[in-house]
């Protein structure tokens, strides 16, 4: 028997955002394509909720986004940068508290 553990919202916001800080993707010319972000190390059965995050993201500012090629690309803004540092916390905060 196979226990899976479905990720929290900050675990997933940390799984969709970290990569992006890592790589350096900040502003218009420092993007990657907007399937990237929810694909890209989530596992198949967790992308339709990865990629519902990632538009959530992109409406709340976290990311911001231009048409290219006919593929969205994004990036990290300041305000995605502080979510991250935000779950990024509380995921730690949790961790010892428990």
């Amino acid at each position: 028997m196979t226990i899976t553990h479905k990720p929290t919202r900050d675990e997933l916001i940390i799984q969709l955002l970290r990569p992006l800080r890592r790589k350096g993707k900040f502003g218009r010319n420092h993007t990657t394509p907007f399937e990237n972000v929810y694909v890209h190390g989530v596992p198949p059965h967790e992308r339709g909720h990865a990629r519902d995050l990632a538009l959530e993201l992109v409406h709340d500012g976290c990311l911001a986004e231009k048409p290219s090629g006919g593929r969205r690309h994004v990036w990290l803004t300041r305000k995605g940068l502080a979510e991250l540092a935000r779950a990024e916390a509380a995921l730690l905060h949790d961790a010892h508290a428990a």
